[in-house]
């Protein structure tokens, strides 16, 4: 079944990215959580919805192929 194979590999992709998060060390220079975080422009939000708006139309199964691929990092191959 592709949509268990899928929710299985995104969740355990998630697990991975959680646990990687634990192990990093806070005050090192390369730490991402010193990176000071800035906010959105309007035109960046604006921008954000429309792509929410756009990926939220497409069928199901083309946004769950392209959440693995965009937003999770897994090859298309």
């Amino acid at each position: 079944r592709m949509k268990s194979w899928l929710f299985t590999i995104m969740r355990n992709s998630y697990y991975t990215r959680i646990k990687a998060a634990d192990r990093e060390k806070p005050g090192l220079l390369d730490c991402a959580s010193a990176i000071p975080i800035t906010e959105a422009t309007q035109e960046w939000s604006v921008q954000s919805k429309e792509v929410a708006n756009a990926v939220q139309r497409l069928p199901e199964h083309q946004r769950e192929v392209l959440m693995l691929i965009g937003v999770l990092g897994v090859s298309y191959e």
